[in-house]
């Protein structure tokens, strides 16, 4: 087991690619220590590499440890949805508090935005406006 992340399971399955197309893939699961954030990553199939894998494993879960590390962030999650296109993204939704914790709100992150600092950003942001909420 990594430092970082433990391995849930993994399985051969395929993923979308719009109306009609879909690919192989074999996805993982697995958790972020100690933040304990559930992730998937889908690899292609031809990755045979176990340290390739280990090491792409690792650096997600390092984004979800950070991401739940961030003050006022009080959950980190994972869910799968349909876009416009009719192709699967990968939702990351952050649960943020008011500075008092009375207020909650959560805010959905793209994965291209997990592990920069657009999501320190964005969750600054959400603490303010409940602060505001909380305040008028």
């Amino acid at each position: 087991m990594a430092s970082n992340y433990e391995i849930l399971a993994g399985e051969h399955t395929v993923e979308l690619l719009g109306a009609t197309d879909v690919q192989d893939v074999y996805q993982v699961t697995a958790r972020a220590l100690p933040s304990n954030a559930v992730y998937h990553v889908r690899f292609p199939p031809i990755l045979q590499d176990p340290t390739a894998i280990a090491d792409i494993l690792g650096v997600w879960a390092g984004w979800y440890n950070d991401a739940a590390a961030l003050p006022n962030v009080v959950g980190v999650s994972t869910l799968q949805d349909v876009n416009a296109a009719g192709q699967i993204d990968d939702v990351n939704q952050l649960t943020v508090r008011s500075n008092s914790g009375r207020l909650t709100q959560t805010i959905n992150v793209s994965g291209a935005d997990m592990g920069t600092p657009r999501v320190a950003s964005l969750v600054e942001a959400a603490v303010a406006q409940l602060n505001a909420i909380e305040a008028a």
